[in-house]
């Protein structure tokens, strides 16, 4: 029987997994572009993973296999884009390198919409949510996530990652009246020190 609690536990291993991004991110781009990675940076993505499973703490997963395939899949998809953005499409127009993403994206999954087709109309709040999704949270948030690896390379961009969590937690208190424990501050602070020490490079993705 479907019960909400058990979608959180699925959801928050699922948050995991798309927190290896920033590790995947790092060991492409060492062997694609051959970038060296610092033992500052290291730590941090380490430290800034370790938060992640203290704010949704794994003990509570529940996913399955398959799931747990395709987040990783996802995962390392983000990490092959970031880099192969970096490595080959950086003077590219950033509208039209979004747009064809987009429409890509949107055909391959439109085939695996007709297996999951709703019950009924979907209603204004959820047509409302999906607009905000595809067009604020993707579509745009997609312009600042390309001009973040011009200036910074994928791997230290990859670590945008860790706030998915700490956002979704933020937002859970404020519009669900959800309590932040200490346990859970503690790790949004794990979070924001790993980012700072994984972001602390000189080197400019420009001169790679």
């Amino acid at each position: 029987m479907f019960s909400y609690a058990s979608l959180g536990a699925t959801s928050n291993m699922l948050g995991i997994l798309n927190g290896t991004t920033a590790f995947m991110t790092m060991v492409v781009a060492y062997f694609w572009l051959k970038e060296s990675i610092s033992l500052k940076q290291m730590f941090g993505i380490i430290l800034g993973f370790l938060g992640i499973l203290v704010l949704v703490n794994p003990a509570n997963g529940s996913a399955t296999l398959g799931a747990s395939g395709f987040a990783l899949v996802g995962a390392l998809s983000y990490s092959f884009s970031g880099v192969y953005i970096q490595k080959y499409q950086l003077n590219a127009n950033k509208f039209v390198l979004i747009g064809w993403a987009m429409l890509f994206g949107g055909l391959l999954l439109t085939p695996l919409s007709f297996f999951n087709l709703p019950d009924q109309i979907p209603d204004n709040n959820a047509i409302a949510a999906l607009m905000w999704l595809g067009i604020v949270s993707t579509g745009i948030a997609y312009l600042g996530y390309i001009r973040l690896i011009e200036q910074i390379g994928a791997v230290r961009t990859s670590t945008v990652t860790y706030l998915l969590p700490v956002f979704s937690i933020i937002w859970g208190s404020i519009f669900l009246q959800e309590k932040i424990t200490w346990i859970i501050f503690g790790g949004f602070i794990f979070v924001m020190i790993g980012m700072y020490f994984a972001n602390n490079k000189t080197t400019k993705a420009s001169e790679k």
